[in-house]
């Protein structure tokens, strides 16, 4: 066989690969659709894809689609697991922080986990770290991490500035949160202030250099869907980590601008749903404190 003929063929090849991927594409787009259409959310069709025979050829865009949403689904309840364990040791401890004490526990101890990211993990390069037994974990925040967050909590809570408080801007919150109806009546200012309550919605505030609010959740584009969206993940009927799944990964679910982390944490500070508030800076305290759990794909 001559150079020609094989390069030819490779010609040929290609092109049939290029055309079939197109095809796959298409076929997962269309997929979405008509099962978004028929009331089917993408944790669904996740879950019915996760439960066919590992050995099925899968296209390699649905084969991210499903470990995105199964990864979340995995891990979500180790999340609540080792917030628990966290919420456990520091309650032995009897100890609250003045300014914090008539606010529910698990704002608290989100305080408390993310003054240890501050001062444990966030300065170091590194994010290898030890597994260790429930045992293990108590006596880490019980005889070391504690003693420094007493000697701090209180200063830290007092003095902290505007864009640094989760609490400056709560009342708010709960006032655009409380229900459906209040969610579609709130304005985009009241929404913005709401969500300057989460460190992760503060952070993408504070890459939108110069502008008022994140231009990209509020692009008059994509604001219709906000408070719909917003209330789904809030008020919705479906399981709270499948609102979760779905509104960070399914296209008609998603709030333009507001990554896994928000959405996690916006979660979190809802009472509604007694849920801990859990976002990127969170799971990676849980992973230095020796938890068995992984971030996000």
């Amino acid at each position: 066989m001559n150079s020609n003929t094989v390069a030819s063929q490779l010609a040929s090849l290609q092109k049939q690969l290029l055309l079939l991927q197109s095809k796959q594409k298409k076929a997962l787009s269309t997929i979405v659709s008509l099962a978004n259409s028929n009331g089917i959310t993408a944790a669904q069709i996740a879950r019915k894809l996760n439960s066919k025979s590992s050995s099925t050829s899968k296209p390699a865009r649905v084969k991210r689609f499903q470990t995105s949403i199964s990864s979340l689904l995995q891990e979500f309840p180790k999340y609540i697991t080792a917030y628990k364990a966290v919420e456990t040791a520091y309650l032995a401890h009897g100890f609250r922080v003045y300014d914090l004490k008539n606010q529910p526990i698990h704002y608290e101890v989100d305080a408390f986990l993310s003054f240890v990211y501050e001062k444990h993990i966030k300065r170091k390069r590194s994010n290898v770290y030890i597994q260790r037994s429930t045992a293990q974990i108590h006596a880490l925040i019980n005889n070391t991490l504690m003693a420094e967050w007493k000697s701090e909590a209180d200063d830290r809570i007092s003095n902290e500035t505007a864009f640094e408080s989760n609490f400056l801007h709560l009342n708010k919150f709960t006032q655009v949160f409380a229900s459906p109806n209040s969610i579609q009546l709130a304005s985009d200012d009241d929404i913005h202030e709401a969500l300057f309550t989460l460190h992760s919605y503060r952070y993408i505030f504070k890459m939108s250099t110069g502008q008022p609010k994140p231009v990209n959740v509020f692009n008059p584009k994509h604001i219709a869907n906000l408070r719909n969206r917003l209330t789904y993940l809030i008020f919705g009927s479906d399981p709270t980590e499948e609102r979760i799944a779905n509104t960070i990964y399914d296209p008609n679910y998603q709030i333009n601008g507001l990554k896994s982390s928000v959405i996690l944490e916006l979660v979190g500070w809802c009472q509604n749903l007694h849920t801990p508030i859990i976002n990127d800076r969170i799971i990676k305290t849980f992973i230095y404190l020796g938890f068995d759990v992984s971030e996000l794909k």
